[in-house]
């Protein structure tokens, strides 16, 4: 059963710069970017231990019949307030298609280079919480000739999205002869000012409503917080067998005055 996508569409143009006296100014090539996002997970719920994807399609008006092309993405680092290092912050894995050549990635520069205008997809594994911001550019070189590379450039587009690590467990309680199961889960965002998504110190007010083994509940929430939300009946012995080991859903409220109301869900936790 085919999946189906709710999609964010970005539109970056690459723009021709070309020194000659070519008097047309419309744009030859472009670059459309689609985030692809289902309905338990989108741009504000990723978990770290996920992939996020993302779809670009380029395409190519200008006439290459017996060229040699190339579209080449640079891997940039850039000075920024969220992640975007891809040695450090994440791993890019490009996807190939069917009918589609393996692109080219250079493993000391990360740069990705395509061989035709086509639909592309890429999976990005983030490897710390916090807010990414990871920029996206291309540009395009005929026959090798790296003098002209940059005469077709791009404006940037920039992949936002925010991850958190998601733990949840069990702890055994133990009076006299008598045991139980206690339940915890515990978020973390990016823990610096502008990756807070997900604290108190930037919302006045949090809370959460679970679903978890038939049952709804609710509590305050914060990050970086070991947060109890559920405990067994006491038995004699030993604790109770765990017959169900994952949260179904968790929807997290935010409220700080004059600020809007924000909402947040976070799908399938195991423990």
């Amino acid at each position: 059963m085919k999946r189906a996508f709710l999609f964010l569409i970005v539109a970056v143009v690459l723009v021709s710069c070309k020194k000659d006296n070519d008097d047309s100014n419309s744009p030859k090539v472009s670059v459309t970017f689609k985030p692809l996002v289902t309905e338990t997970k989108n741009l504000k719920n990723v978990k770290l231990g996920e992939h996020i994807e993302l779809e670009f399609t380029i395409t190519d008006l200008e006439d290459n019949t017996g060229k040699e092309v190339e579209y080449i993405k640079p891997q940039t680092i850039e000075s920024s307030a969220y992640y975007n290092n891809p040695v450090k912050d994440y791993e890019m894995l490009a996807y190939v298609g069917e009918g589609q050549k393996a692109p080219k990635v250079d493993i000391l520069t990360y740069a990705i280079t395509y061989y035709k205008a086509d639909t592309y997809k890429v999976y990005i594994i983030p490897k710390k919480a916090g807010s990414y911001e990871i920029p996206f550019s291309f540009y395009k070189r005929v026959d090798g000739n790296k003098d002209k590379e940059k005469d077709i450039t791009v404006l940037p587009y920039e992949f936002r999205f925010d991850v958190a690590k998601v733990k949840a467990w069990t702890k055994v309680e133990q009076q006299g002869n008598r045991f139980r199961n206690v339940f915890y889960f515990r978020f973390e965002d990016g823990g610096a000012p502008n990756m807070n998504f997900l604290s108190s110190s930037k919302w006045h007010k949090q809370e959460y409503f679970l679903h978890f083994n038939g049952q709804n509940l609710s509590g305050e929430f914060d990050q970086g917080k070991d947060i109890q939300f559920f405990a067994s009946e006491w038995k004699n012995g030993s604790a109770p067998e765990i017959l169900y080991r994952k949260i179904d859903r968790i929807h997290i409220t935010q409220e700080n005055g004059p600020h809007p109301y924000n909402s947040i869900d976070y799908y399938d936790i195991e423990f």
